[in-house]
């Protein structure tokens, strides 16, 4: 038998910025278990103890997912305890940023791991950092000074996952890596199960953006010469009781049709004009579907129309966009700004060959 646990590692950076973080709390009198700088790591789910057999499974699990999971970044900041009020078991730092795919990640896991029937601690996944735990005889709740909860240690840039043996010694626990599948690394687009064109994304977008927290966080895929995708508004998505404000909606739209001119013309755009008509309210809650394609993008004044409807097919709001293309300085700058390394034309080339 052996005590494991799936896991995300940090760097060294990180985790040297976590232990500067540790001192500063010791020296403010705080008096608890803390947690070896080089053990802090980012747990996704806890097996305990599991046989042989079931470490093999674990590993065709993980390999599985590592597959299906494109490298993301989180950013470690901000400092909490568990629970969040009264006397604290544990002392955390928090994780932000492209947390969307991290949760995803987790959900592939856990199902699977229901499915092989091997046992781990369910209980709900808040991702964060453990860095310290309770001793008995401290009482809470948790005070820290400004600075600490201010504390920000970087980005941590998930890229692969790790299956991790835990042998327990007096000295604390010693962790063991038996294995690490790296996630699909970063090329800004790829081709998805169905056989869709994925487009690049810049995280910090609010319609595409993974880091925004108020964004959409929408990935568009080509299909069948049309740009496609689909999202669920959350509330902070509203203008009044549910109902999806039509700005966000514009947004999301305008995001859509630009594409098709994007992905036609190998350049980016930007929009010089765009009308939508609203048929039906958007409501929080229910997945939206949204869809364009190019009218004009021969010519320097470019066109596209597209649509927005619900899951049973009907069409909430319908739109027109006229685009003009940027020079090429201007998309060189835009690539260089956005990371994407000529994606933009990889795109238009794959495009083009399934034409």
């Amino acid at each position: 038998m052996m005590r494991c646990f799936i896991a995300i590692l940090l760097s060294d950076s990180v985790r040297n910025q976590i232990a500067e973080l540790q001192e500063d709390l010791r020296r403010s009198g705080l008096k608890l278990k803390w947690v070896a700088p080089e053990n802090i790591h980012l747990t996704l789910q806890f097996l305990g103890e599991i046989t042989e057999e079931q470490a093999g499974k674990v590993v065709a699990i993980l390999e599985q997912a590592a597959a299906q999971t494109h490298a993301f970044e989180l950013a470690a900041e901000g400092i909490g305890q568990f629970p969040p009020k009264g006397t604290p078991r544990v002392v955390w730092v928090g994780l932000n940023g492209e947390t969307e795919p991290l949760m995803d990640l987790d959900h592939r896991i856990r199902e699977a791991l229901k499915r092989e029937q091997i046992p781990f601690d369910d209980k709900p996944f808040h991702p964060h950092l453990t860095i310290a735990r309770v001793e008995q005889g401290f009482r809470g709740p948790l005070r820290t000074s400004e600075k600490a909860r201010q504390f920000h240690a970087g980005t941590i840039a998930a890229d692969a996952v790790n299956l991790m043996k835990s042998d327990l010694r007096p000295s604390g626990p010693v962790y063991t890596s038996l294995g690490h599948w790296d996630f699909k690394s970063v090329n800004h687009w790829s081709v998805d199960e169905n056989g869709r064109i994925l487009l690049p994304r810049y995280k910090h977008c609010f319609v595409c953006g993974s880091q925004n927290p108020a964004g959409v966080h929408l990935e568009f895929a080509v299909k069948d010469g049309k740009i496609e995708t689909s999202f669920i508004p959350r509330p902070e998505h509203c203008g009044y009781r549910g109902v999806v404000h039509g700005g966000v909606l514009t947004a999301v739209l305008d995001e859509c049709m630009g594409w098709t001119i994007i992905s036609r013309r190998k350049t980016m755009c930007i929009t010089v004009e765009v009308t939508l008509r609203f048929k039906q309210r958007a409501m929080a809650g229910q997945r939206l579907y949204v869809s364009a394609e190019c009218v004009d993008c021969r010519s320097r004044l470019m066109s596209a129309r597209g649509q927005i409807t619900d899951g049973e097919g009907n069409i909430l709001c319908t739109g027109h966009g006229k685009f003009i293309p940027l020079t090429d300085e201007e998309n060189e700058e835009v690539e260089r700004y956005a990371g994407w390394e000529n994606a933009l034309e990889e795109v238009h080339r794959k495009i083009t060959e399934r034409e």
